[in-house]
């Protein structure tokens, strides 16, 4: 962790906890920010909340008129009032990259009660925004990445027990590398590097999707590319993420933007695919994973709720030139909506596994589902993933039949299939993601053009 995200992190559950005091007598409100923040109880909720706020304040400050820092120096006694004025102003005034991070914040401050507690909690966020200051500036495109995305996975929450881990930096840039080989051109047939589309259907903070984008950048740099001409058109077309969470979407839309920090361009295909009760009589949302459903009453209830972010040729099958996910390894019994739940147990069988088999199955059937002939899968999965097929019969077979199926279509569909593992007595050392104690592996392969035959082995 370093000392902006250890610092973010720390002011962040210190300002939560004063949110968190400030919502106990107004359950609804606490609801909605739950909500919000994707969390799944009120102290998590509040420090994501604190932390978003932090974020966009450090950030758009300097964007609208007045000057925060006076008013604290002088105790102002309008400080909160104004505040929350400024606050929900900031989708008005942001520019760019900022609008992801303004949205979010206008939303908090709408689920925060008009009281002398959230006034005290909002004035601990400014004055805690204005003290971070710069330090919360990194160069997402030297490979910094705004540290509220790392904060993000250090609040407390059951996110380990549901095996929700975030991916290592230098885990990610590999990944990318793997993904995106020096010939991805001729393999996808694409005439130039602006030309491809890449996407991440479990995107969290974004920190594939911004590692896939500087490989896209050094790339079409080598082939002596326009870098603008390349952020405007992978930030308009070429970039697809999904999230459950809008803080995360939102952090991970900033990162992407301030790539080319002067342009006004904001990533138009990252979106929050909600994952919960739908309206009444429909199935509930199952985030991303409803993509597997092409049926017109799915892409009905999908179009319903989106933006003009994700268009159907964006999320079409066999669309993507490269697929890259590091995806939840929760089980549909550690779901709490029963019927979430109920529903996560029908998709794995109707996908080819037991119905107790880790979400991660079903997003690995998703990026094959997605990813064009000729383009590349990179993804992280439990280790479990890439065990031996269990013998014809046996009374007891393996758990890790489930992933039969998908070890299948890795041996009929793809070639070049790389399996990158980690080498250590201790699981907890044997993982790409911060905070993971289930050993991981990284899979990478190349989808079949037509006609072509499978001539090279997985290494």
């Amino acid at each position: 962790m370093t000392t902006e995200t250890a610092d973010l992190t720390t002011a962040a559950l210190q300002v939560g906890a004063a949110f968190e005091l400030a919502l106990t007598p107004h359950p609804a409100l606490a609801e909605r920010l739950r909500a919000i923040t994707n969390a799944d109880d009120d102290q998590e909720a509040a420090a994501t909340a604190a932390l978003m706020l932090i974020s966009a304040q450090s950030f758009i400050s300097g964007s609208i008129p007045g000057s925060i820092p006076d008013l604290i120096t002088a105790t102002h006694p309008a400080l909160p009032a104004i505040l929350r004025t400024r606050w929900m102003q900031m989708d008005i005034h942001a520019q760019g990259g900022l609008r992801p991070l303004a949205k979010v914040a206008h939303r908090i401050i709408q689920s925060l009660p008009q009281d002398q507690q959230a006034d005290r909690a909002l004035t601990a966020a400014a004055e805690t925004a204005e003290v971070l200051g710069t330090s919360l500036h990194t160069d997402p495109a030297a490979g910094q990445d705004h540290p509220a995305g790392d904060a993000l996975q250090h609040i407390p929450s059951d996110r380990q027990a549901r095996g929700i881990f975030h991916t290592r930096q230098a885990s990610a840039d590999l990944l990318a590398h793997l993904t995106l080989p020096d010939d991805v051109l001729e393999q996808t047939g694409r005439p130039s590097v602006d030309r491809l589309r890449i996407a991440d259907y479990s995107c969290g903070a974004g920190t594939l999707l911004t590692a896939a984008y500087r490989r896209a950048s050094q790339l079409h740099h080598t082939a002596g590319g326009d870098p603008v001409s390349l952020h405007q058109r992978l930030l308009r077309k070429g970039l697809t993420g999904c999230d459950i969470s809008p803080a995360a979407v939102a952090i991970t839309a900033h990162n992407l933007a301030r790539m080319q920090p002067n342009l006004p361009d904001v990533p138009q295909g990252i979106i929050t695919l909600e994952q919960g009760p739908a309206n009444p009589g429909q199935p509930p949302r199952l985030g991303a994973l409803d993509l597997l459903d092409d049926s017109s009453t799915n892409q009905a209830g999908l179009t319903a709720g989106l933006t003009a972010g994700l268009t159907r040729k964006r999320h079409a099958p066999h669309s993507q030139h490269a697929v890259l996910m590091n995806p939840p390894f929760t089980r549909p019994q550690d779901i709490l909506d029963p019927d979430v739940k109920r529903a996560l147990y029908h998709l794995n069988s109707t996908l080819g596994a037991r119905s107790s088999t880790s979400l991660a199955y079903a997003f690995s059937m998703l990026a094959i589902r997605k990813v064009a002939r000729g383009g590349s899968i990179g993804l992280i999965l439990p280790i479990t993933a890439m065990e031996g097929a269990p013998p014809q019969k046996t009374l007891h077979p393996p758990k890790n039949i489930n992933w039969q199926n998908f070890r299948n279509k890795l041996t009929s569909k793809f070639a070049g299939v790389t399996v990158v593992s980690i080498a250590n007595y201790s699981e907890e050392h044997s993982s790409f993601c911060h905070n993971s104690v289930t050993a991981d592996v990284m899979i990478v392969g190349r989808r079949l053009r037509r006609g072509e035959n499978q001539d090279d082995q997985a290494t």
